[in-house]
């Protein structure tokens, strides 16, 4: 079929054509909006799961939620492992300023909040570039030195600059679980006060699994501060209406049979389903997709996967965690133990632990419950065992 009319978008955090399967958590961030907007207490988000469900979608849904109700200014944020997080905080938050100065009646909680800004930088040492902000420091605010009092400071601040122009502050960030625990506290104990305080401050955050187990080591109430919406795959009905409802928008349909073996390939996972869809679309010769369009294009699919979304992952990994990882697929259920991989490892458990924390901090694995341990990556056992069943 007609490629430039697909629907189907498999790209890392596009939007599907069809956002099926996520109403509460929207009705949620919507609720954490207007309650922000209305100057009332609101638990903030962190949104948890595996690669490839859907968080990052979700977070520009929020955004385009918020510029529809106006009156909320955007810092959107995605952590880089090379980056501090205050590097990459300070120019969204210049941005912001230099915003609400644009407003009508902007005036001296601006300023304060431009004066916090350049005693943060100072103080905190951040690298910043060519950023300059000639204005005369701001005696006791954000200016000592210390993370975790100069971030609350610097947001809070920045937050009254907002009231004063009626607005409120929409913090966005993806892939928290790469910051650091110093940063993390930091950014905790600021949500913290600024619910106290009843600061016009939202957060809604991303991350992989780990992230809540990161929230609670580094505040022991990050658990009451914040709701921890988990994001997972669709179920049948919900992956199945994913797919079906763009084609027949766009003048083609799915048979169930191939509705249902595309939910076996997939296992629900959104990227997955816009992945099969849209390769399917491509390939096959009628506006009616079928069970044999799907097994026919099944090699090329997962040979485009393998080669592409799996295999950067795996190119990433020493070879020692290339053989932790591989041990891991032998296991006979998607949890393990780290006894369990050691005894395929034909090691034990003490002189393996090691490598399980490097796979955790570098993002593919994490801990389901104490003592188990999961891929992050949905269907990463099953490239593993192609990877085995070809050697």
């Amino acid at each position: 079929m007609d490629e430039i009319t697909n629907p189907f978008t498999p790209g890392a955090g596009s939007p599907p054509p069809a956002l099926v399967g996520r109403d509460n958590v929207l009705y949620e961030a919507n609720t954490l909006l207007d309650r922000t907007l209305a100057g009332r207490s609101a638990q903030s988000m962190l949104l948890t799961g595996l690669r490839g469900v859907g968080k990052t979608v979700l977070l520009n849904k929020v955004r385009h939620m918020a510029i529809d109700k106006r009156h909320v200014s955007i810092i959107q944020l995605e952590i880089e492992e090379n980056k501090t997080f205050a590097e990459q905080l300070v120019p969204e938050l210049l941005k912001t300023l230099y915003e609400l100065n644009m407003l009508t009646g902007a005036g001296v909680a601006v300023k304060r909040g431009l004066m916090a800004l350049r005693n943060f930088i100072k103080g905190i040492k951040v690298n910043v570039g060519n950023i300059s902000i000639d204005l005369a420091p701001l005696q006791g605010v954000a200016d000592s030195g210390d993370l975790n009092r100069d971030l609350c400071d610097l947001m809070l601040t920045v937050a009254d600059a907002a009231k004063a122009q009626k607005r409120v502050l929409l913090l966005l960030i993806d892939e928290m679980q790469i910051m650091a625990k110093d940063e993390l506290n930091a950014l905790i104990l600021t949500m913290h006060k600024a619910q106290q305080i009843i600061a016009p401050i939202a957060l809604v955050g991303a991350g992989l699994p780990t992230l809540p187990m990161n929230a609670g080591k580094a505040k022991s109430y990050a658990e009451r501060l914040f709701l921890y919406p988990d994001i997972d795959r669709l179920n049948k009905q919900e992956a199945q209406a994913a797919i079906s409802i763009p084609a027949e928008q766009a003048g083609a349909s799915f048979t169930q049979e191939a509705l249902d073996a595309i939910f076996n390939e997939t296992h629900g996972y959104p990227y997955f389903l816009q992945t099969w869809a849209y390769n399917l679309w491509n390939t096959s010769p009628n506006p009616q997709i079928t069970r044999n369009d799907v097994m026919r294009a099944k090699p090329n699919i997962q040979s485009g996967l393998d080669g592409s979304f799996f295999r950067v992952r795996y190119d990433r990994l020493t070879p020692r965690e290339k053989i932790f990882m591989h041990a891991m697929a032998r296991c006979e259920h998607s949890e393990c133990t780290l006894a369990e991989v050691a005894t395929q490892m034909q090691s034990t458990s003490s002189s393996i632990s090691r490598i399980r924390e490097q796979l955790v901090r570098k993002g593919m694995l994490f801990s389901p419950r104490h003592g188990c341990i999961r891929y992050t990556v949905p269907l990463f056992k099953e490239f593993l065992l192609r990877i085995q069943a070809r050697s």
